[in-house]
């Protein structure tokens, strides 16, 4: 919340489960590359857990941002090549339809790249 207003957060794993089911099924080297990719930017989050706000910011903007670029910058370009009605085309279109709220993580260092954390935690109540 900035002033009150509401800010749109998305999340990685459920965009990355999109690519994911289908990789699975059609062993595409497209999906394949797109996980690879978002796979980097897991792993830059596995380093800076539990490290203070400011240093997880920091971390995010030196590292993250360049790859969330370089992502977005390849994504639009396949999106071009691929079939909307594709299974592919349409996870590439979800991804990119939620491309500003998927990266709010990275300009604020109190953000999580999902909410994996609070989905286990609903689970373990329902």
């Amino acid at each position: 919340r900035e002033g009150g207003a509401l800010t749109e957060v998305a999340c990685w794993a459920h965009a990355r489960r999109k690519i994911h089911d289908v990789y699975i099924s059609s062993k595409s080297t497209t999906a394949e590359e797109a996980l690879k990719r978002i796979s980097e930017l897991y792993a830059i989050e596995d380093e800076i857990r539990g490290l203070p706000e400011s240093e997880r910011l920091a971390a995010r903007q030196q590292r993250s941002k360049a790859l969330l670029t370089s992502l977005h910058e390849w994504m639009v370009e396949k999106n071009g090549t691929l079939s909307k009605k594709s299974r592919l085309g349409e996870a590439f279109s979800y991804v990119l339809n939620q491309w500003d709220a998927l990266c709010y993580y990275s300009d604020d260092g109190l953000a999580e790249a999902d909410n994996n954390t609070a989905e286990r935690a609903l689970r373990a109540v329902c």
